[in-house]
């Protein structure tokens, strides 16, 4: 169902801009790669196979990167460089997050990459409302205070990545004006939802590592929702960048 959602959306945008595209089958070959791979990884997180994990873990990314570089190379503006830009940083994230030790520069991968967010957000918004950033920056900074004192000296990095994420979050939110007028109020819930769940796996993970709660059902729900927010953060900037008017806008 993504890859038919992703091609009638290409076959659209391609009327701007002519560039590589991807087969149909290669399409579906990423859908059943990233599928694939997500299960594989549940199935290592809960048999403790780290091996298995750092193998399966990037390939969902990766498969979304793929995508997106390909409506990069058919409208080729800022936006959709951004969003490439931000999952590429994700992606080293996903990579370092999974090596000993590699935490902070795992953190500083996904903190660069929620920079590309912000700014690709920012181009899709009608207009930016500082409220809404509001229930973000509270509900972030409530678990930067409660792991404050197990964070010792990560305390400074954290501090800037939570700012970082409120403000990835607020501007999704802000992109909901836009969406709901040219495709419609589900359409434009992709990108403010994707972001929340993002956000939410991120506290998550704060809970799981400062409280070492170290549960395999957290570590689902962290994983899970992490992907599931990428892929609708995904889809619902594919879908944007099929307005024939933001196109001309951004170009």
């Amino acid at each position: 169902k993504i890859c038919e959602i992703h091609t009638r959306i290409m076959a659209s945008t391609s009327m701007h801009r002519s560039g590589p595209q991807l087969p149909r089958a290669a399409k579906y070959a990423i859908g059943i790669v990233g599928t694939v791979s997500v299960l594989v990884f549940l199935y290592a997180t809960h048999h403790h196979d780290m091996w298995m994990r750092q193998i399966t873990k990037p390939w969902p990314v990766v498969g979304l990167i793929l995508l997106v570089a390909e409506a990069t190379f058919l409208v080729p503006h800022r936006t959709n460089v951004s969003i490439l830009f931000a999952l590429v940083f994700c992606l080293l994230g996903d990579i370092l997050l999974e090596i000993e030790g590699m935490f902070l520069h795992g953190l500083i991968a996904f903190l660069i990459g929620h920079l590309g967010y912000i700014y690709a957000f920012g181009t899709l918004a009608i207009a930016r409302n500082k409220l809404l950033y509001i229930p973000f920056f509270l509900y972030v900074f409530s678990f930067y205070w409660l792991c404050y004192d197990k964070l010792g000296d990560l305390q400074i990095p954290v501090v800037f990545y939570t700012i970082v994420l409120g403000l990835m979050a607020g501007g999704a939110a802000g992109t909901f004006h836009r969406g709901k007028a040219s495709q419609g109020t589900l359409t434009a819930l992709l990108i403010p939802v994707g972001a929340t769940l993002f956000t939410l796996s991120d506290s998550l993970i704060a809970i799981n590592r400062f409280y070492n709660t170290n549960t395999w059902s957290l570590r689902y729900i962290i994983i899970l929702t992490y992907w599931i927010g990428q892929l609708m953060i995904t889809i619902g900037s594919l879908r944007l960048m099929n307005e024939p008017q933001l196109v001309k806008k951004l170009e």
